[in-house]
Order: C-alpha cells, then sequence, then structure tokens
C-alpha cells in the first residue's frame, strides 16, 4: 500500500467537510468540551516530530525510504503511530466543537 495524500491535507479536508455537513449549530459548552481534544490532539500530533528531528530521520509518510532510525521511545513507547492518534483526537474534538456528533453518526449508517 502506497500513501498518496500528505495526512496533515487529509485532515485539513475532514475538518472542512464536517464544516460544511448539515446539522446543529454548537452550544458554548461543546466549545468549552471540544476545544481541549483539538489541543491535545494537535500535541500528540507534533511531540513525536521533536523526537523524529533530534533523531535526523524524516517524518514524511510519503518517503519512507529516507528514513533512518526506528523511534521507539517517547510517546512510540505507547503507541505505533501517536501522529495519526493526535489527528484522530483533533477531529474529534472538531466534531464536538461543531455540534455535530449525531449528525456524523446519522451520515455514517446511511452509508453503511
Amino acid at each position: 500500500m502506497e500513501a498518496k495524500v500528505p495526512p496533515p491535507l487529509l485532515l485539513v479536508a475532514l475538518a472542512t467537510l464536517l464544516w460544511f455537513l448539515p446539522g446543529s449549530g454548537a452550544s458554548a459548552g461543546q466549545v468549552v468540551a471540544g476545544l481541549p481534544l483539538i489541543v491535545l490532539g494537535l500535541s500528540l500530533n507534533a511531540l513525536p516530530k521533536v523526537s523524529f528531528r533530534r533523531a535526523g530521520t524524516t517524518v514524511n509518510p510519503l518517503r519512507p525510504e529516507q528514513s533512518s532510525t526506528l523511534i521507539t521511545s517517547g510517546l512510540y513507547r505507547y503507541s505505533r503511530n501517536p501522529m495519526y492518534l493526535g489527528y484522530a483526537l483533533a477531529l474529534t474534538g472538531w466534531v464536538v466543537c461543531l455540534g455535530r456528533r449525531g449528525q456524523v453518526g446519522r451520515a455514517r449508517r446511511s452509508v453503511v
């Protein structure tokens, strides 16, 4: 399997799609609940990149042949890919902020 879409671009595309889904607006409580998830998710995405830079290896999943070191410390002790986990958590926070939790579930059921 070959990666073709850069993960940050995919994150922005999914967040934009969620923005345009029909649904109810968010309340202040939903924004307060969603923002920490976004911050935590983006932090989980950024912190491993520091480990990659320190090790002198690439972060780019589109060019795996350029990797020079296997990172097994830090967040990688607990998760195989904390960057993608961070993206998922940030998107979850975005869904909560937008007040679209039920709409996403309904859309998924109608596709299946």
